[in-house]
């Protein structure tokens, strides 16, 4: 079956035929009608022109062969040589005698213009008949051809989002498994590093441990920002540790025939960011250069540095206040990106790789993130001379950086707690953990036995700390079946993944916290001083 070219170059070689022409050519025409793009010179054309090939331009720098455009209806030209109005040959082109030109529409718009040439008779309007007609026949064709393709786009969308939803699904399953088991694992590991003697071996170790832990933890995090089951936490933090992690995977995942090349400013600032999607941004961006230098292989550079960005920068294209920011550079020595590629290179689904090896999706998701957070991506390109993506992140002020430096005091406190989580390890380490704070504790593995107990005696409790995944009643259920009861009760809700429920949806229900797992010390000892009141430990 031929494709859409071909069907074309046919159609076309098809008119020159029917006009008993000697040449021919096809240009589309853009949605605005302003510019012209060149698509098809006929064989005959090809063999006898020697001039360059100017593919895309302005109509107004057209001569008189595109009067069809600017008319709006076909034109003939049967003594082209003494028109009083033709701009003359670009060098190289043959001459020409006669020449036809017919607009093609769909609806209102013209698309197309079908240009023949050189008959040895006079054109007529027969002739124009024949082509207008012809072409007409042909687009009609070329207009399905593009729906049922654009219908199979679709499709394979809706296919790979379902696939996609499916493993996100299992993803978020077995990371709130695994978080319950890391939450036991860092939880116990925090208590004994608090009774082991300063300075020792087993501290030590056990600082090994928390941070073994804690990638483990951000690992998970990044799981969840693949099943979208969990809300990013901003705050501000130092690129250059994250780039370093990020490059030791990358040279263990890319073919050595790529020279990975870092130049890192140490001391660059901070940016408010959450660190899995700084890690998402790098591993996209690193990627799609792998991606256009996994035959030829090359260099890929990331670079980091802080700039300062003014008014004129980025142009006004790239909604970008004036400031200071943190700048993420990605070049790659690859294949690069065609102008009429670049501008789409953000778009969701949108993508130039073969089927089944990326869903169009990496750098939309850069683009989200990073305009999210303030910044901006930009990309510049050149066939066969690679791609650099610049990725402005705004350096983090100093009010944050204090808000910073208070939330790392930890504080004891008084008061009573009904603490609910169904797996009894976390119900063991929440109870120690709240304890050394100074806190009494009540626990409940069940969250039908938390709801039966708060009826028994509601004003017994200070706060309530539930667990949202539960049999029986969730978390957000069992919250509101206890603010029915007191609705002045503190409450903080917990969890692993929140697919049912995220912060906004539980503060909307009249919950004050909501947190993610797994719980650290700190984490929990200051959300109670902020309901309760500090001791300051």
């Amino acid at each position: 079956m031929l494709n859409e070219q071909d069907l074309l170059r046919y159609a076309l070689e098809e008119a020159i035929r029917m006009t008993e022409s000697e040449c021919g050519y096809l240009h589309f025409v853009d949605d605005d009608e302003i510019n012209i793009s060149l698509n098809l010179w006929s064989q005959e054309t090809l063999k006898i022109c020697a001039a360059q090939k100017i593919s895309h331009y302005p109509l107004e720098n057209a001569g008189v062969w595109a009067d069809c455009l600017r008319l709006r209806k076909s034109v003939v030209h049967n003594d082209y040589p003494n028109h009083s109005e033709k701009k003359g040959y670009p060098e190289g082109h043959f001459p020409i005698k006669r020449h036809m030109s017919v607009p093609i529409f769909v609806d209102d718009k013209i698309v197309a213009i079908v240009g023949v040439g050189n008959k040895s008779e006079i054109y007529e309007e027969a002739d124009t008949r024949q082509v207008l007609l012809f072409f007409a026949s042909t687009w009609d064709i070329i207009k399905q051809k593009r729906l049922e393709a654009e219908k199979k786009k679709v499709e394979a969308r809706l296919v790979q989002a379902h696939k996609m939803e499916a493993i996100g699904t299992l993803a978020g399953g077995i990371a709130h498994d695994f978080n319950n088991i890391l939450g036991v694992i860092l939880g116990y590991t925090e208590l004994a590093k608090e009774d082991a003697p300063l300075g020792s071996r087993f501290a030590s170790g056990l600082d090994q441990v928390l941070i073994a832990g804690n990638r483990a933890k951000d690992l998970v995090k990044q799981i969840l920002a693949f099943s979208r089951q969990t809300e990013m936490e901003r705050f501000p933090l130092q690129l250059q540790p994250i780039i370093k992690e990020a490059v030791k995977m990358l040279r263990a995942s890319i073919p050595t025939t790529i020279d990975i090349q870092e130049n890192i400013d140490l001391s660059c600032g901070l940016v408010l960011a959450d660190p899995t999607q700084i890690h998402q941004i790098l591993m996209n961006l690193c990627a799609n250069a792998n991606h256009a230098m996994e035959k030829s292989g090359g260099i890929l550079k990331i670079e980091l540095r802080r700039t300062d960005v003014g008014n004129d920068v980025l142009g006004a294209n790239v909604p970008l206040k004036p400031g200071q920011y943190i700048e993420l550079v990605v070049s790659d020595t690859g294949v690069g990106i065609g102008l009429d590629i670049i501008q789409k290179v953000f778009d969701p689904y949108f993508t130039t790789k073969e089927l089944g090896k990326g869903t169009g999706m990496g750098l939309a998701i850069v683009h989200g993130i990073i305009t999210e957070y303030g910044g901006a991506v930009t990309v510049e390109s050149e066939l066969q001379h690679g791609t650099t993506f610049h990725v402005y992140f705004p350096k983090a002020e100093k009010a944050e950086l204090e808000t910073v430096k208070k939330t790392e005091e930890i504080y004891s406190g008084k008061g009573n707690i009904l603490f609910v989580d169904d797996e009894e390890l976390l119900i063991c380490l929440g109870k120690d953990m709240l304890e050394r704070l100074g806190y009494d504790v009540t626990v409940r593995q069940s969250s039908i036995d938390a709801l039966s107990t708060f009826q028994n005696d509601p004003y017994a409790f200070d706060v309530v700390i539930t667990d949202q995944t539960m049999p029986g009643i969730t978390g957000a259920d069992l919250s509101r079946r206890i603010l029915q009861i007191r609705p002045d009760i503190p409450i903080i809700l917990c969890t692993g993944h929140s697919n049912l429920v995220d912060e906004v949806s539980a503060k909307s229900i009249g919950i004050k916290e909501f947190v993610m797992k797994p719980l650290a010390k700190g984490v929990i000892g200051n959300l109670l001083q902020k309901l309760l009141g500090p001791d300051k430990i």
